[in-house]
């Protein structure tokens, strides 16, 4: 599988244009956009899950763990990302790893929107995502 990563970017930010209309990428979850690019669930990886998230300016993600390791890159914007009591400020092309169970919280500025690629192992937690993803498109 091929994923034009500036392409992805590019949509996600799109779709945060207009709140109160569904993506064309994605969809909305917790004020932000998320999209599962690969996941067992989608029948694209096997043992790990990636995909973006793009934030509104001065939006966060609620604190959250998962058994997984997970990488973060930033591909946009600028922000903070915490990890249990410790903050770092980021922007694009910085990458941040949360470890297993770690709370973490991604916050964009509040001067523009910020698009993460995260990919972790093991995979699970994004099937959230995948099952609403699925029900949209057998409507």
């Amino acid at each position: 599988m091929g994923i034009n990563v500036d392409k992805v970017v590019s949509d996600l930010l799109t779709g945060l244009d207009d709140r109160g209309v569904a993506p064309t990428i994605g969809r909305w979850v917790d004020d932000r956009v998320v999209v599962v690019l690969g996941s067992p669930g989608n029948g694209v990886s096997n043992r790990m899950a990636f995909g973006m998230s793009a934030l509104p300016a001065g939006v966060r993600t609620p604190s959250h763990s998962h058994e997984a390791e997970e990488f973060a890159v930033v591909l946009h914007g600028h922000g903070v990302i915490t990890l249990g009591d410790s903050h770092h400020s980021v922007s694009t092309g910085d990458v941040v790893i949360a470890g297993p169970w770690v709370p973490h919280v991604t916050t964009a500025s509040p001067d523009g929107a910020m698009v993460v690629m995260w990919v972790y192992a093991p995979p699970g937690s994004e099937s959230r995502w995948l099952d609403v993803e699925s029900e949209k498109g057998a409507q």
